[in-house]
């Protein structure tokens, strides 16, 4: 069943959870965000979602990636965003009121981002993402390192 919601004024998300346990993912998120001061556009990310075992970590663990990008491929962030695609960031979200934790370029600069943003509303609105008991860690699909550029976008 699709589950879409907004995150704030500006954005909003959408997942779709996978029918076939064969896939690599437990599903889709889709975060789409309106930006732009001059030129007003609409920017779409596309990730897979598969949930992993906590191993000790009080909350819950996910790793996301980064499958389609979308919406200001004009710009040159859009580019650099576009080059990103196959990037597998780990998410760790806890239980209790500490920090939620993201692996990606914008969490490390700025201190958050959109995949705990999107996610974290996935869970306050009662998705459920995977089976946090089952949570059991499968093969990723092709992941593209920033050193690699003939990998490709999957």
């Amino acid at each position: 069943m699709l589950a879409t919601g907004t995150i704030d004024a500006r954005r909003s998300y959408a997942y779709l959870p996978s029918c076939d346990h064969s896939q690599a993912w437990d599903g889709v998120l889709t975060l789409t965000a309106d930006t732009g001061v001059r030129t007003p556009r609409t920017v779409t990310d596309r990730y897979g979602v598969e949930e992993q075992p906590a191993d000790g970590f009080p909350g819950r663990v996910f790793l996301i990636c980064k499958e389609a990008h979308a919406g200001d491929l004009d710009t040159a962030a859009g580019r650099k965003a576009l080059e990103r695609c196959g990037e597998v960031y780990e998410v760790r979200i806890p239980v209790a009121a500490s920090p939620s934790f993201c692996t990606c370029l914008g969490h490390r600069s700025a201190g958050r981002c959109k995949h705990i943003e999107g996610l974290l509303m996935l869970l306050v609105d009662g998705v459920e993402i995977g089976d946090p008991v089952q949570a059991q860690p499968r093969p990723v699909p092709m992941v593209r390192r920033r050193s690699v550029a003939q990998e490709v976008c999957f």
